[in-house]
């Protein structure tokens, strides 16, 4: 018996040999880093609609995991929600056709508020309870938060989908100023500039790329706002919370920062930055056709197909190795643009002005309800109508098309 023992024994060391062998080799060869470098570049995004991005470890798989159930989960007053707010739970908003997408009833819309004084400068009214409001539910007992008096603009705004955004914040600034043109030197009549904005979390002046005014820098400064905005919770980022109609609510008796070590808002931002984009469909022939004249009424000038992720020499901070050196299909530059009087809603952000707004991308659209900052319409015929100022060459194109090159068109869209 014991002879047999040694025999399988030996056996099963040969067996293991060649295995250690090769791995050994193969690891000498080739650094680590540089294998995973060249099996991200390689990557193709098949992925379902919700899943997180191809290429994460284990341990990153799990906080995609973790910050997705704080991200649907109720929050309770106990814990600091509110005294008003838009949703108990972050997937109220964002949740169409699975989490992380956008809204399922114009309900769900949340407002921006402002107006402009005597002497002609800017208002967002934080005195009044400030812009954006958190109106649409409140805390048993408290005050609910009213429209300012004062207000001279209420933009409504829906919720945006998340899909992707992890990479979007992994592109560099240097990307996206790479498009910028504000004083039309090419004089296509495209200006595209960018929202020049500080970063609450990392205390500098970054590029805006968040939010329909691009007025948010970094995924970080996005979630922490969202959680105190929309939710009522605070964090180490913003430890102070809002009050509604402008004075300190006498509901709110949780200790502030509320997520006092910032530990469920950098679960926010793990799901988020890890959740891979909306897949894109096949084209058919309709389609094709319409993707080709896309680009040639000039609507690529804005919605530019592809933006590059950094390099991980480029961004050492990325989450992952899996958000490095990317392309990212997400059909925008990111940039600022007077889109006209037909969209124009008065709020100024950062430099955002009246009627500028980032070029939305266009990744996801067949999966959306509404279109539109404020949802006005199901119909992407009519939100190319409403293309005014900087898209108003390529919106009169594309209506000067005949009826079958329109519906390519649109098929294309759908595509997205």
């Amino acid at each position: 018996m014991m002879k047999r023992f040694k025999i399988l024994f030996i056996m099963l060391i040969l067996l293991l040999v060649p295995v250690v062998s090769v791995n050994f080799k193969f690891s000498s060869s080739t650094p680590k880093a540089q294998i995973q470098e060249n099996k991200i570049k390689s990557l193709a995004f098949e992925t379902a609609l919700g899943d997180p991005i191809p290429g994460l470890t284990t341990k990153e798989v799990g906080r995609f995991q973790s910050g997705k159930f704080e991200f649907e989960r109720d929050h309770t007053p106990e814990e600091g929600l509110g005294p008003t707010f838009n949703g108990t739970s972050c997937v109220e908003c964002h949740g169409f056709p699975v989490t992380g997408g956008s809204l399922d009833s114009l309900n769900d819309l949340t407002a921006r508020v402002g107006r402009l004084t005597k002497k002609g400068t800017y208002d967002g009214l934080e005195n009044f309870g400030g812009e954006p409001l958190s109106f649409l539910g409140v805390v048993p007992g408290c005050e609910p938060q009213k429209i300012p008096n004062k207000a001279q603009f209420v933009s409504r705004r829906a919720g945006q989908q998340l899909f992707g955004l992890g990479l979007v914040d992994a592109i560099s600034d240097q990307a996206i100023l790479a498009n910028a043109d504000p004083n039309d030197k090419d004089g296509d009549g495209i200006k595209g500039h960018p929202n020049i904005v500080h970063s609450i979390h990392f205390g500098d002046t970054r590029v805006g790329r968040f939010g329909w005014k691009a007025h948010m820098p970094t995924m970080l400064d996005f979630c922490a706002d969202a959680y105190v905005v929309e939710i009522g919770i605070t964090s180490p980022d913003i430890p102070i919370n809002r009050h509604p109609n402008g004075q300190k609510s006498v509901c709110d008796t949780s200790p502030s920062p509320e997520d006092f070590d910032g530990r469920v808002t950098n679960s926010f931002n793990d799901f988020i930055s890890f959740l891979a984009p909306p897949p894109q469909k096949p084209l058919d022939a309709s389609a094709s056709q319409g993707k080709a004249l896309f680009t040639s009424i000039g609507c690529a000038k804005c919605h530019i197909p592809t933006l590059m992720t950094a390099t991980l020499a480029e961004r050492p901070d990325l989450l992952s190795p899996a958000l490095a050196s990317q392309e990212v299909n997400l059909y925008s530059d990111l940039l600022l643009h007077d889109m006209g009087d037909a969209l124009r809603d008065g709020i100024q952000t950062g430099t955002a002005g009246p009627a500028d707004w980032r070029t939305q991308p266009l990744w996801g659209l067949s999966t959306k309800k509404f279109f539109l900052h404020d949802g006005r319409t199901s119909d992407l015929s009519k939100v190319i109508e409403f293309h005014g100022g900087e898209a108003a060459k390529s919106r009169d194109k594309f209506f000067k098309l005949k009826s079958s090159s329109q519906k390519d068109l649109i098929n294309f869209l759908k595509s997205l």
